[in-house]
């Protein structure tokens, strides 16, 4: 009989079919085909598309299906909620940025970063894809107030961001919450224009900062 006869699970899906109402209704395919993808995973399930459609006009079947489909719609609604609630808690937050002499916090940002040494993963030159991934003149330098001034004030923004802030808390709180990737990114984005506002001279890196965040594909910028 010709494969157009007979319904994959895939296709059931596409009908309504949920696992529970398959292992209810056709516990025991109709026919079984090899897996086209994989020679080694397990075949895949058929079913008769006339029996399927015949099931699909029992009484039983239809109110089984309307009950799945309204909690499927429940469950929609209750990630909608949380979702937003977790996006008016970040939308009301205020995260508080100390400010400080320019030198002091400049000494205490290299500080930081030099205690925090070299954060990329070890490898030896000549490893494959090295010099593509870190740039094949990179060596880790300890910074210094007389570093490149952009470097400089790439680590001030980050040692504001994660020392000095709470930003580290706050994102605590949004672990397994429905909506955390917008969360962070919504969150970042406040922290950075915190500081760019009591930092006018960081308001460039705080701009990159942000422009990095929307290329990872996190929205829009939160430091302008």
């Amino acid at each position: 009989m010709s494969r157009d006869a007979y319904c994959s699970v895939p296709d059931l899906r596409k009908r309504g079919w949920t696992p529970a109402l398959i292992a209810r209704f056709l516990p025991t395919p109709d026919d079984t085909w090899p897996n086209p993808h994989y020679r080694k995973a397990a075949p895949m399930k058929a079913y008769l598309a006339d029996r399927v459609s015949a099931i699909e006009q029992s009484p039983e079947f239809a109110a089984l299906r309307a009950r799945a489909e309204a909690r499927k719609r429940a469950s929609a609604r209750g990630v909608g909620t949380k979702r937003a609630k977790l996006a008016e808690w970040v939308a009301g937050l205020t995260i508080p940025v100390p400010v400080l002499d320019r030198d002091v916090l400049i000494r205490e940002a290299c500080e930081y970063y030099n205690a925090r040494g070299d954060r990329r993963p070890a490898r030896r030159w000549g490893d494959p894809g090295a010099e593509e991934e870190w740039g094949e003149a990179y060596v880790w330098r300890p910074a210094s107030p007389g570093s490149d001034p952009w470097f400089l004030n790439r680590i001030v923004v980050n040692y504001l961001r994660h020392r000095l802030t709470d930003y580290e808390a706050v994102l605590r709180r949004t672990v397994g919450k429905v909506g955390r990737r917008a969360a962070y990114a919504a969150i970042k984005g406040k922290v950075l224009g915190a500081i760019a506002g009591a930092y006018p001279w960081l308001a460039e890196a705080c701009r990159d900062a942000a422009d990095r965040l929307a290329e990872e594909g996190f929205g829009d910028r939160g430091a302008g």
